[in-house]
C-alpha cells in the first residue's frame, strides 16, 4: 500500500478530470515511494502552492503530503489493525458501519482489496461510504502479480461493479504494464466482447468511478457481459449447450497442437487481419479496446 511516482502521476490525472479530494479515505495508511522533485514538479501543473507542513511531511515514509498536494483538506485511513497508526480500525470482511455512508469525497483503494477475502462486501461498503458526486479511486493488481494477494483483478468486474445499476458510472480506467505506459480499456459491454490481453509485466489497472445517485448496490450480483448479450438474444439453456460444443471442439484442437500454438495462430491471423497489434509491453491487442494514452 505505497503511492509510487505512477501512482500520484494517476492522482494528478483525476485531480485534473475534477475530482475533489477535499474528503479523503484510503485504505491503509499509503506509505509514499514518491520522488520528491518529480512530485512537486507534477503538482505544477495544478498550480498548487507548498504549505511549510508540505514541506515537512514530503520527508515522511507516509503519503500524506500526496494528499495534502491534491488539495486534501481531511485525510482519514482505514485498517484491519493499528500497527501504522491508521484512524479508523475495521475489518474490511465486515460490512462498514452505517456512520461512514456519504462520508467521502474519494476512497482510494492503492493495493488493500486485492488482500481481503470477502471482497464483494468490501467494495460495497467502499462504495457506500461515497458522497453523490464522490469518488472511488483504484490502483489495484491485473496481471502477473500472482501470490501478491487473493485475488487480481479484471477491468470486466470494475465496469460491472461501478454500473448505473449500483448508482456509479466508470469515468476511466486504465491497464499500466510495469507503472510506465497507460492504456485506456473500453468497457466490455460496448465493445460486445471479451478485452483479452497477454503479457509479461507487472500490471496495474487503474479506476475512476463516480458515484451518480443513491442505489442500493448488488440489489442484483453482476455478469459478464459477453454472457449477457449472449442470454438476451438466445437464453441461457442455449448458450450453455453452444459453450459445451465449442469446448469439445476446443479440446479436440488442443490433442493436435502443441501447447500455446493454437493462441498464438489465431493471434498472428488477428493482426493479419488488422484486428490485433503486437507491443512489447501488453503483448498483442485490441487496438480498439486498449488505447495508448499519453499525459
Amino acid at each position: 500500500m505505497a503511492i509510487t511516482n505512477n501512482c500520484a502521476k494517476f492522482l494528478s490525472y483525476a485531480k485534473a478530470g475534477g475530482v475533489s479530494f477535499d474528503n479523503t479515505l484510503t485504505l491503509g495508511r499509503m506509505l509514499s515511494y514518491t520522488d520528491n522533485k518529480y512530485l512537486q514538479n507534477l503538482y505544477e501543473k495544478h498550480n498548487t502552492v507548498l504549505s511549510p507542513m508540505s514541506e515537512k511531511s514530503l520527508q515522511s515514509d507516509y503519503a500524506e503530503a500526496v494528499f495534502e498536494l491534491l488539495g486534501t483538506k481531511s485525510l482519514k485511513s482505514l485498517d484491519y489493525s493499528t500497527y501504522e497508526n491508521a484512524d479508523i480500525t475495521q475489518d474490511l470482511n465486515v460490512a462498514w458501519p452505517s456512520q461512514y455512508d456519504n462520508n467521502f469525497s474519494v476512497v482510494f483503494d492503492g493495493g488493500t482489496l486485492e488482500h481481503v477475502f470477502n471482497f464483494p462486501v468490501a467494495i460495497k461498503s467502499c462504495m457506500k461510504a461515497i458522497k453523490i458526486g464522490g469518488h472511488f479511486i483504484a490502483i489495484t493488481p491485473a496481471n502477473n502479480q500472482n501470490g501478491h494477494g487473493f485475488y487480481q483483478f479484471s477491468p470486466e468486474l470494475y465496469f460491472r461493479i461501478f454500473s448505473a445499476e449500483n448508482g456509479f458510472r466508470v469515468i476511466k480506467m486504465m491497464l499500466t504494464p510495469n507503472d510506465h505506459n497507460w492504456y485506456e480499456v473500453q468497457d466490455p459491454h460496448e465493445a460486445k466482447s471479451r478485452i483479452l490481453f497477454t503479457n509479461r509485466l507487472s500490471t496495474r489497472l487503474m479506476v475512476v468511478a463516480e458515484k451518480i445517485e443513491e442505489k442500493e448496490i448488488f440489489s442484483s450480483s453482476p455478469y459478464q457481459s459477453d454472457y449477457s448479450h449472449l442470454w438476451e438474444s438466445v437464453g441461457k439453456e442455449e448458450v450453455n449447450n453452444g459453450i459445451n460444443k465449442k469446448q469439445s471442439l476446443k479440446t479436440t484442437l488442443k490433442k493436435y497442437l502443441p501447447s500455446g500454438m493454437k493462441d498464438q495462430l489465431r493471434n498472428w491471423y488477428d493482426v493479419f487481419k488488422k484486428q490485433k497489434k503486437f507491443t512489447s509491453d501488453m503483448g498483442f491487442i485490441n487496438p480498439g479496446h486498449l488505447k495508448r494514452i499519453d499525459w
